[in-house]
């Protein structure tokens, strides 16, 4: 590899000041270069010297300001100070804390941008003030006064500004982005005092506006030296983001020339080897098959110059976890891991979720829980370690088919471990609910995790972290579980795990992309290199709109994007074995980064010496063996059987999947509906909606001159409001995807109107709409008891009937085709829209007599489709009703009412991704 960068800083500071040493400071972008970049410097001594004093530019910019960082637990409490000071003043009620936090998290940010950039506050926040002040005018001048106190937090925000800073500048601290405000408005009495001959600032590839000033005044007073590595490929070429912050560095200081503008790029010859997986995890399973081949052909056993860049650092752990570390002795792991992704955070967020249910559930007399909650505490790998000794008990509860879980049900199994209990049968006060979980985790810690390392450190320092929470809620009251869950997810989404070994130890490096900043290697392997992971895309979470900071100068997500290209092509610059992976899902939602398509349309025309390969790793799935679930049928299922009203939905649920008609059915367990499409409202409520309008209004619009689209769409509107257990408004059909679908179904109703008028003109017959029919199917023992709803019956002058079903989803020509009405053909899962023809013809045969012409399903998205039931060589005669009774009544009794035929799981694991109660049987999870 060719000279590194930090040699070449080593090599400069040397050739210009080596015989003034003591007097030269080196400001570096990370801790880890310092340790660098004084190796190089003592290898190129001879004997004894005095070195130059190395800091990291954090360090410099506190050690100039004269103040002290704060943390981000005391900036959260002194900014809710200061909003129940502003609150007190305008006589308000204040916020709670966890109300307020989810708030600060942006304020704080956006404080901290906008002094990075130098902005004017009162000039920036009036103009923030003024656009959303546009954002919610409305002429109707409806909801003025929530609108108002809206305009009134940000109308305020300039106050909270001033008040933090002086009580933060009391206390001798400030936030980042103040203490380097207040640094580069005060470099002409700065300067003058500084005891250094030269500071050199290394590895600069951007400069806030408080940066650039700083360096301005420096430079331009001969006391500072800037620099900045790059590579004429990305730096020239005024299209390249990766460019796009050293471009702006040589505006901003433009008596500087840039020091190291190498040609890397079109003189190393690169082989660039690109490889796309299947999931993220898949990518750490991959890298120990990859690092063993790149240690045969470079025969290089540590690996000493090769780098692992992790860009996503969920996946972190994954491989650590697939890493035989034996192999590596001198690995060197430097970056830093959010909390969130352990399972460690996990344990307490289902520990905290009981904790609100308890407060919501229950009739005062003992706790109680939804199911899935349990299910996820009982899942958790520390509490199935907690209890191996117990594995039934756990067994035994967690496959207990149930909708919630008392008191009375977890008490056997927490009584063998008190500080759980503990945890889970809190007093109500939240103090003492935190501090009992972070017994439990330091218990666990101690007594299940020693021999793990990471899974050690990452409940010591979630539990460092609880610790500061603790100390909040000391000074802030919380009376309920649902607040304190918002503070500690609002306050850990900023917390990460730093690890970081031997910063001067060789051997193979695994870092985070924000950890390469001046890293430099012959071997680079680069996992998740996905669009939204590198570049990460939107990031930003302030109150301050995209076109304001664009216009003030503030970080942005395209000065973020940005950095991280700059990142990535700097790492390879003098790179010459480079290893990419990236995720390529079968379902299209992961997309290779536009960095990979860069490299291979530009890079190898820019250098011919370049290579590129692509391979795709497949990783065939492990064969799992299925749970298959069993329940007998006892005398109390085959007596709820006999006494249900059976409905061809229910009759083909049963054929779908046995147990989920036992869930359904027998134990009459309640689901969620979540809509599969994830489109607003549900996809069953549309259907519903639209067959109350047809229901109510067809016989009408058929017969009359003409009709209104907006009258069917005020009664659709209705048709949503009116349907049961929902609570739709009137607004959430206003905009959006709700507002879509409203238009979607008001197009069916009307084309379907359309239709029918022209197709009964001149015709004399009767509409019955929504006719609900029962009927007792004869039995030995007991009757069985059916029931149906037709959607319509139309009857001719000569009384036959037409019998419609309307079908707001997909239908097929084969769905009504029968080869004969025999038991085993007609009672098939496959089958399952033609028995439901088949039934509502059989009940209105059983209860009118009527002469039936034909059943139909009328698809509402395509009427030239109309689907009706045929069976080979059979007319709907009484001979054909005797014989569908006939095989209706074996059906019954040799199957559902069989003692002998169990319920069981379905056969298609594919029904089980549609199915609401996949999180009771677990098959699903067993097979992830």
């Amino acid at each position: 590899m060719k000279e590194s960068f930090l040699e070449q800083v080593a090599n400069y500071i040397l050739s210009h000041y080596k015989n003034k040493l003591y007097n030269v400071a080196v400001v570096l972008p990370n801790r880890r270069s310092i340790s660098k970049v004084k190796k190089y410097i003592s290898e190129k001594q001879n004997g004894p010297f005095l070195a130059p004093e190395c800091a990291y530019i954090g360090d410099f910019m506190l050690k100039l300001s004269h103040l002290q960082y704060a943390d981000y637990d005391e900036q959260m409490i002194y900014l809710y100070q200061v909003h129940t000071k502003i609150a007190a003043q305008y006589e308000e009620t204040a916020m709670s804390f966890a109300e307020f936090s989810s708030k600060a998290q942006a304020i704080l940010q956006d404080f901290n941008d906008f002094d990075m950039a130098m902005a004017p506050m009162e000039t920036l926040y009036k103009e923030v003030y003024n656009t959303k002040n546009i954002d919610i005018w409305d002429i109707s001048g409806e909801n003025d006064q929530n609108n108002s106190r809206y305009l009134q937090f940000y109308e305020r925000l300039p106050l909270y500004y001033q008040l933090l800073n002086e009580v933060l500048l009391q206390q001798g601290k400030a936030y980042q982005g103040a203490v380097y405000r207040r640094v580069a408005e005060s470099t002409d009495t700065i300067i003058p005092t500084l005891h250094y001959d030269k500071v050199i600032f290394v590895g600069c590839q951007r400069l806030s506006e408080a940066e650039s000033l700083l360096l301005q005044s420096m430079t331009m007073a001969g006391k500072a030296d800037v620099l900045v590595d790059a590579d004429k490929y990305y730096v020239e070429n005024t299209r390249h983001e990766a460019g796009a912050g050293i471009r702006k560095i040589q505006e901003q200081l433009p008596n500087y020339s840039l020091l190291f503008n190498n040609e890397h790029f079109k003189n190393i010859p690169k082989k660039i080897k690109i490889y796309s997986l299947p999931h993220p995890i898949s990518q750490a399973k991959f890298l120990p098959q990859l690092l063993k081949q790149i240690q045969e052909e470079q025969k290089d056993k540590d690996l000493d110059d090769a780098i692992v860049v992790l860009p996503d650092e969920s996946v972190m752990q994954a491989v650590f976890e697939s890493m035989d570390w034996e192999k590596f002795p001198k690995a060197n792991v430097t970056m830093g891991f959010s909390l969130r992704n352990t399972i460690a955070y996990e344990l307490v967020d289902i520990l905290l979720q009981m904790a609100i249910e308890a407060e919501n559930m229950g009739n005062g007399q003992e706790k109680v829980w939804n199911a899935d909650t349990v299910r996820a505490l009982l899942n958790h790998p520390y509490i199935k370690h907690l209890f191996k000794e117990q594995q039934e008990q756990l067994c035994t509860l967690q496959n207990k088919f149930c909708k919630v879980y008392t008191q009375s049900d977890l008490e056997p199994l927490l009584m063998d471990c008190e500080l759980l209990q503990h945890a889970v049968l809190y007093k109500n006060d939240m103090l003492l609910l935190m501090q009992d979980i972070r017994h439990l985790l330091q218990y666990i810690a101690e007594t299940q995790l020693s021999s793990s390392e990471y899974a050690y450190a990452y409940i010591v320092t979630l539990n460092d972290y609880m610790l500061r929470i603790e100390h909040l809620l000391e000074r802030v009251s919380l009376n309920d579980a649902a607040s304190l869950r918002l503070m500690y997810e609002s306050y850990l989404s900023v917390c990460t795990i730093p690890f970081e070994s031997n910063r001067e130890k060789s051997g193979l490096q695994i870092m985070g992309m924000s950890e390469t900043k001046t890293e430099d290697h012959k071997t680079v392997i680069v996992l998740s290199v996905n669009e939204g992971i590198i570049p990460k895309g939107r990031s930003i979470k302030g109150l301050v709109p995209y076109n304001l900071r664009a216009a003030y100068k503030m970080a942005n997500d395209e000065v973020y994007d940005a950095d991280t290209a700059y990142y990535f092509y700097r790492l390879m610059q003098r790179a010459e074995n480079i290893y990419l992976m990236y995720v390529s899902d079968a379902k299209g939602e992961s997309e290779p980064s536009r960095y990979l398509s860069q490299l291979k349309t530009e890079l190898t025309t820019y250098n011919p010496q370049t290579k590129i390969e692509e391979y795709n790793v497949v990783y065939l799935q492990p064969s799992f063996e299925t749970k298959n679930i069993n329940i007998q049928k006892q005398e109390k299922e085959l007596a709820v059987i006999k006494e249900n009203k059976h409905s061809a939905t229910s009759i083909n649920t049963y054929l779908s999947c046995s147990l989920q008609y036992y869930l359904s059915q027998v134990l009459h367990l309640e689901v969620n509906n979540n809509d599969a499409t994830g489109m607003g409202v549900y996809s069953a409520d549309m259907g519903s909606a639209i067959h109350e309008v047809l229901k109510t209004e067809a016989e009408k619009y058929h017969f009359a001159v003409s009709y209104s689209k907006q009258a069917i769409k005020e009664k659709i509107l209705q048709a949503y409001l009116n349907l049961k257990g929902k609570n739709y408004q009137a607004q959430d059909f206003t905009s959006g995807v709700n507002s879509l679908l409203l238009e979607v179904a008001v197009e069916y109703v009307d084309k379907y109107l359309k239709y029918a008028k022209e197709k009964y003109a001149g015709a004399h017959i009767t509409i019955e709409a929504e006719k609900n029919i029962e009927c007792d199917l004869p039995a030995d023992d007991k009757p069985i008891h059916l029931k149906g709803c037709i959607d319509r019956v139309d009857t001719d002058d000569n009384g036959e009937a037409y019998i419609l079903d309307y079908k707001t989803g997909g239908v097929n020509k084969n769905n009504g085709r029968l080869d004969s009405l025999d038991v085993d053909e007609v009672f098939k899962d496959k089958h399952a829209k033609a028995i439901q023809m088949l039934l509502y013809a059989y009940l209105y045969h059983k209860h009118h007599g009527n002469p039936i012409a034909s059943v139909e399903l009328v698809p509402l998205r395509d009427f030239t489709h109309i689907v009706p039931l045929e069976v080979k060589d059979r007319v709907m005669d009484q001979q054909f009703f005797d014989d569908f009774e006939s095989s209706l009544l074996s059906f019954f009794e040799n199957n559902m009412c069989n003692a002998d035929t169990p319920f069981a799981m379905c056969v298609d694991e594919d029904s089980c991704k549609r199915c609401n109660f996949t999180p009771l049987c677990l098959r699903l999870q067993d097979n992830e």
